[in-house]
């Protein structure tokens, strides 16, 4: 019994040293240009000052250089109280922002997510943003890696 418990063990240790070492979709992406749009910062769709920010889009340009399509499932970031994934879509003539599940890449190709297609929308801004400031922003992805990126103001 005692071998047997010996050789699960060892087992269990070289399939996480395994899983360890495997590529995440995290590590096969690169980011271009990430920026946090200060012209776009509305309260409840009405453009206000930076005295009472309450949301805006991140722009960025993601690259998968993987062969496997990757998906943005998810983003974080202390500047925010949430970060929802959107997209523009056209209904009954008008342009709608909705939020969506995930944003994916396909393998070999980027994705540039932009104000009036699929961006991340930074909600309930928890202080006035400012030019030139950094706000990071933790991407999560599918598998469960995550990948930090930092967005300038402008």
């Amino acid at each position: 019994m005692k071998k047997l418990l010996i050789g699960l063990f060892t087992l269990l240790l070289a399939s996480v040293a395994f899983a360890a070492n495997m590529p995440t979709a995290a590590s096969h992406v690169s980011i271009k240009a990430p920026m946090v749009d200060l012209a776009n910062m509305s309260a409840m769709g009405q453009k206000v000052t930076n005295k009472k920010p309450y949301s805006t889009e991140v722009r960025m340009d993601i690259m998968n250089n993987s062969k496997k399509a990757i998906r943005i499932v998810a983003a974080t970031s202390d500047a925010a109280s949430q970060i929802q994934l959107h997209r523009f879509k056209k209904e009954d003539g008008k342009m709608i922002m909705r939020q969506i599940s995930h944003i994916k890449v396909k393998p070999h190709h980027d994705k540039m997510l932009s104000y009036k297609g699929i961006h991340l929308m930074l909600i309930g801004l928890k202080k006035p943003l400012k030019a030139n400031e950094v706000v990071p922003i933790t991407l999560i992805f599918a598998d469960g890696s995550y990948k930090q990126v930092n967005a300038k103001v402008s």
